[in-house]
């Protein structure tokens, strides 16, 4: 699936949300705001929130399942283009509209070689978590558990916040996707996938199961950072 899947996949998500609507208003402000908070953030902790970020649209049914960052990235890339050349989510009525103009805009290669990963990244995702919190509110819940609790305890002895275009180290990607992909298999394993973890965690469903999921795939998440700083401080 491409940038017009993607766009395909978004709508029949969104229905017509319509621009100046409190839930899509709400949904920009917090998708902008979780975007910049993780940008902050040193390289292997965003690369973990991205992977969390997609893998929950893939759930919910805004990506398809070969899409990754990369798809995160290109959207970056034409949403910072087409901004640029006056195309915003507050000219259009509905963001359907909006989703469907960024569809159809070419970017320039030269330009886009001129912008970094981290801006790409930066926007893609801001606009991804706006999808993600139209459509499923509550899953917000499990990205700020991300954010503020989780990733913040990968490397926190890490400097490399300040990215350049294009420097992301293969090992690195491969062992954040790892720890995002197992903690949903393990949820998953126990019966919960996002729906139900968003409600447990805004406490809306307060299953037994669920909890159990929960509390096992956190202890194997936190073994496995565990193992992932004990290698860092050896080399």
């Amino acid at each position: 699936m491409g940038l017009l899947g993607f766009i395909g996949g978004c709508i029949g998500a969104l229905g017509s949300a319509i621009m100046g609507s409190a839930i899509v208003q709400a949904a920009i402000s917090l998708g902008t705001t979780l975007a910049a908070s993780i940008m902050a953030m040193s390289l292997p902790q965003i690369l973990l929130c991205v992977y969390i970020c997609v893998l929950i649209a893939k759930e919910l049914g805004i990506l398809g399942p070969e899409q990754d960052e990369k798809t995160v990235e290109d959207l970056g890339d034409r949403a910072i283009q087409a901004r640029e050349k006056g195309i915003k989510p507050e000219n259009y009525k509905t963001y359907e509209e909006y989703l469907k103009a960024i569809e159809n805009f070419e970017t320039d290669p030269v330009r886009s070689s001129n912008i970094s990963w981290k801006r790409k990244l930066d926007s893609g995702l801001s606009l991804l978590l706006t999808l993600i919190n139209i459509k499923s509110p509550d899953s917000k819940s499990i990205i700020e558990m991300f954010v503020k609790g989780v990733a913040p305890k990968i490397m926190p002895d890490d400097k490399n916040s300040v990215l350049t275009a294009g420097v992301v180290d293969e090992k690195m990607k491969w062992s954040m996707m790892e720890l995002a992909k197992n903690y949903f298999a393990t949820l998953k394993d126990g019966g919960a996938g996002v729906k139900e973890l968003a409600e447990f965690i805004a406490q809306k469903n307060e299953s037994p199961e669920i909890y159990d999921a929960k509390m096992k795939a956190d202890k194997e998440l936190k073994a496995a950072i565990d193992e992932i700083n004990k290698g860092e401080k050896k080399s």
